[in-house]
């Protein structure tokens, strides 16, 4: 049970044989629960799987707690630990306050949703004022979401004011999975200005620095996107019983409304052609622009954002072809052939393909310096990814369409046709 016992297991570890690797495994599994209630256990765990990869028996009971391992058999998980010992296990936890062990937050975790309320309230007001401090590994994080997920809206206030101030030292510390708790925190509390104050506020502030931190991109295009892959994965396991009162697109479009101005003045602000050749940026770009594009309270904002992207795609042009002839070459170097910046370009002109915005003058004489650039350079832009561009413009059915596609009649005459990006574009030149 000692910590100074279990450090003199792990310097043996390495000169144990399988028949004293066995009686180890005997004994962390009879006395589980004074085992597991240190950070020593999980270092020996570690260790063990260090030492001996391809050990099955822990790895069976590691997977009864959801610790990434293979399931096992209904069988052996019943000769490892039976319900009630679980409980009581994740009781002790509780009682003592030792959260910092990932085998015992996993522990925790699944007893906990399968509490009855009473002893769930323990683990709830034990937890949520240092919630902030225990996602740091997946266990942690996963267990942070399931508390924020059962507790009740006076302990959520108490969360909010937990973690305000230490989003981004959270970020730092836990990476991946502290995005994966103030997501959780975004999709289920419904006060979404007290979300915004507490968690959305700091990040914006940060300025330039956020948009360069990959987890706080993560955590930006999360709330804007519920089919990121990081989201599928921590959101799939999550707890089916309805905890909020908003839907959970009301929720969303609020916190995206408190988000978009300071967003779309920060990209205003801080918009390099070295983070438009970012694809989470990029992501980033797309999803703010596509929710406010329809928004007249944010047209000058979000027009202000389209010219900025232009601009730095047509400045990148100009310095590149000046410096360089050579298609090839430019198909490489050139920004919005770059494989993110002519997602975005080509979404954009997608968006405004589909919006009626002839009644918009400031979006009509964008479209058209868009596709005015776009025109001139179509010689060389059709033989780099950009001719996904060019399609765009076509198939969307632009008011631009037919001259585009005289434009590729004029500037693609004299070229080969077996290039990817001349091919795509081929069968257009026959109209």
């Amino acid at each position: 049970a000692s910590d100074v016992y279990k450090r003199q297991i792990q310097k043996c570890l390495k000169f144990m044989g399988k028949p004293q690797l066995e009686a180890l495994l005997d004994a962390i599994t009879e006395h589980l629960e004074t085992f597991i209630l240190s950070k020593e256990a999980t270092q020996v765990i570690n260790q063990i799987f260090t030492l001996h990869p391809h050990e099955k028996r822990l790895r069976q009971l590691l997977s009864h707690f959801n610790m990434d391992a293979p399931q096992p058999t209904a069988e052996n998980l019943k000769k490892l630990l039976d319900p009630k010992r679980v409980d009581n296990i994740a009781l002790k936890i509780v009682n003592k306050g030792t959260f910092d062990s990932p085998f015992g937050q996993a522990l925790v975790r699944k007893a906990m949703r399968k509490m009855v309320p009473q002893e769930r309230e323990l683990v709830l007001d034990a937890i949520v004022e240092q919630i902030h401090q225990l996602p740091r590994t997946k266990p942690g994080a996963l267990l942070c979401m399931d508390v924020v997920h059962f507790t009740d809206a006076k302990r959520r206030k108490t969360i909010l004011k937990a973690v305000k101030g230490h989003v981004i030292e959270t970020l730092q510390a836990a990476g991946v999975f502290g995005v994966a708790l103030f997501l959780k925190i975004a999709k289920t509390v419904d006060d979404t200005v007290a979300v915004s104050k507490s968690v959305l506020t700091e990040l914006l502030e940060r300025g330039e620095d956020t948009l360069k931190d990959p987890y706080a991109q993560q955590l930006i295009l999360g709330i804007f996107d519920d089919k990121e892959p990081l989201v599928r994965e921590y959101f799939a396991d999550a707890p089916s019983e309805k905890t909020s009162k908003k839907s959970d697109d009301q929720r969303r479009q609020e916190l995206i409304a408190n988000l978009s101005p300071g967003l779309l003045g920060l990209f205003n602000q801080s918009l390099t052609a070295e983070l438009l050749g970012d694809m989470t940026i990029c992501k980033m770009l797309y999803a703010v622009i596509k929710e406010n594009i329809g928004n007249e309270n944010a047209t000058s904002d979000v027009v202000t954002l389209l010219q900025n992207i232009l601009e730095a795609t047509r400045k990148d042009f100009n310095e590149k072809i000046n410096a360089t002839r050579n298609v090839e070459e430019l198909a490489e170097k050139l920004l919005v052939a770059n494989q993110s910046t002519h997602r975005l370009v080509k979404g954009i002109v997608k968006l405004l393909g589909g919006t009626d915005i002839a009644r918009n003058e400031q979006l009509s004489e964008f479209f058209e310096s868009l596709f005015m650039f776009v025109d001139q350079n179509i010689g060389i832009l059709a033989q780099t990814r950009a001719a996904f561009i060019i399609l765009a413009f076509i198939e969307e059915n632009t008011s631009y369409r037919d001259q585009i596609i005289q434009s590729l009649k004029t500037g693609l005459r004299n070229l080969p046709m077996n290039k990817p990006g001349l091919s795509l574009l081929q069968p257009y030149l026959q109209e």
